[in-house]
C-alpha cells in the first residue's frame, strides 16, 4: 500500500468511525457541559476520540498487514500505550478517575512507548554541537512523551484546534523523517495525521462532539512518541520545533501561571488559546491561526535539518518570534475588548 492510499484509507475509515463515536457517546450521555473554564456555550458529547483511535487501529492493521519486510518493531508498544490511555481517558470522560490512576496510566504507557521508540540520547544545539544527555535520557524522554500527553490534552479546549495541530504536526514530522531517509516518511506519522484530519467533520465549529480524553491523551502521546523516534536520524530538536506551537502555549502559560504564584495543577482557562476565545475571536480564527503557526513551524522544523547553525538558530526564533506575535495578539485584544467576550 502506497502513503497515499494509507493516508487516504485512514481518512475516510475515520470519517465513518469519529461519526459513529459521536452517536455512540451521545447515546451514552457524555456531554461536556458548559462552566466557569469552558469555551464552549451548549453541552456536546465528550469522548467521540474513541473514533480516531478506531482509525489508527484501522491504519495500523493496514500497515503491519501488508508491510514489506515483516510488520516494523514498534507497532505493538505503540498501540499498547495508546490503548492504555485510550481506555482510561474514557473512564475518566464517563465516570472520572482519580489522579493516582491516571498517573499511572500515562507512565505505563510512557514506559510501552519508548519500549518502541527508544529514548533521546542526544540534542544537538546552535552553536553548542551534539550535548549528549547520558544516564538522564530514558527518564527525560518519559517526561517528554508523557508531558507532551499532558500538554495535547490541555489544549484541547477549542473547536477544530488540537484536530487541526494533530493534522500538520504529524504531517510535518512524516516530512523531516522523508528529508531525512531519502523519501521514506515515518508510517506512524501519515497515520495519526490523517485520523486526526478525520475527526475535523465533527469537531470544526460549531462541534458536534469532542476527542475528550480518550482521544486527545493517546493522540498526545502518538505525536510525541513519533518526534522521539525520529532520533536520532532526525535531530530531536527539529521534532520538537513542529510541536512547537502547543509547546509553546503549554510551557508559556505554566510559566505565567508559576510567576503569578497560581497552583500550576488547578484547573484553569489562562491558555493563550482560550484567553483569545474569551477577547471575542470566533474558534474557527483561533484553529486557523494555530493552523498557521503550525506550518510554520514545520517549515522551521525542517530548515533545522541543515547543518549551519545560523539556519538552526533562524528556525528556533522563528517559532518562538511567532509564539511572541500571539502573546502580544492576545495581550492586545484583551486590552481592546476587556477579555470579556465569549463565542461559541
Amino acid at each position: 500500500m502506497t502513503w497515499v492510499a494509507l493516508y487516504g484509507f485512514v481518512v475516510l475509515f475515520g470519517i465513518v468511525s469519529c461519526r459513529g463515536a459521536a452517536g455512540l457517546v451521545r447515546r451514552l450521555g457524555l456531554l461536556d457541559r458548559p462552566n466557569a473554564r469552558s469555551s464552549h456555550l451548549s453541552p456536546t458529547p465528550r469522548g467521540a476520540g474513541l473514533g480516531i483511535l478506531a482509525a489508527i487501529g484501522a491504519g495500523v492493521a493496514a500497515h503491519v498487514g501488508l508491510a514489506e519486510g515483516g510488520p516494523p518493531r514498534e507497532w505493538a508498544p505503540l498501540v499498547g500505550a495508546a490503548a492504555i490511555l485510550g481506555a482510561a481517558g474514557f473512564v475518566d470522560d464517563r465516570r472520572g478517575l482519580g489522579v493516582g490512576a491516571k498517573l499511572l496510566a500515562q507512565v505505563a504507557a510512557g514506559l510501552l512507548a519508548i519500549l518502541g521508540v527508544g529514548v533521546v540520547r542526544a540534542v544537538d544545539l546552535p552553536g553548542l554541537g551534539t550535548v549528549e544527555i547520558g544516564a538522564l535520557s530514558a527518564p527525560l524522554t518519559l517526561l517528554f512523551i508523557v508531558g507532551f500527553a499532558n500538554g495535547f490534552n490541555f489544549m484541547d479546549g477549542s473547536d477544530g484546534m488540537a484536530g487541526l495541530f494533530a493534522a500538520v504536526s504529524a504531517a510535518g514530522l512524516a516530512l523531516l523523517g522523508a528529508a531525512a531517509s531519502g523519501g521514506v516518511p515515518p508510517w506512524l506519522a501519515i497515520v495519526v495525521s490523517a485520523a486526526a484530519l478525520s475527526f475535523l467533520p465533527v469537531n470544526w465549529s460549531p462541534a458536534l462532539a469532542f476527542m475528550g480524553d480518550a482521544g486527545s491523551l493517546p493522540l498526545g502521546l502518538l505525536l510525541g512518541a513519533t518526534a522521539v523516534g525520529l532520533a536520532p536520524g532526525v535531530p530531536f530538536v527539529a521534532s520538537f520545533l513542529v510541536l512547537g506551537p502547543f509547546l509553546f502555549d503549554t510551557l508559556f502559560t505554566l510559566l505565567r501561571r508559576g510567576l503569578h504564584g497560581e497552583n500550576v495543577l488547578r484547573a484553569h482557562r489562562s491558555h493563550l488559546y482560550q484567553r483569545l476565545i474569551a477577547s471575542g475571536l470566533p474558534h474557527r480564527q483561533v484553529a486557523l491561526l494555530y493552523g498557521g503557526w503550525t506550518l510554520l513551524s514545520t517549515a522551521c522544523g525542517l530548515l533545522y535539518l541543515h547543518p549551519s547553525s545560523v539556519a538552526r538558530s533562524v528556525a528556533i526564533g522563528a517559532v518562538a518570534g511567532a509564539g511572541v506575535a500571539v502573546v502580544l495578539l492576545t495581550g492586545f485584544r484583551e486590552g481592546t475588548r476587556g477579555g470579556h467576550g465569549r463565542v461559541a
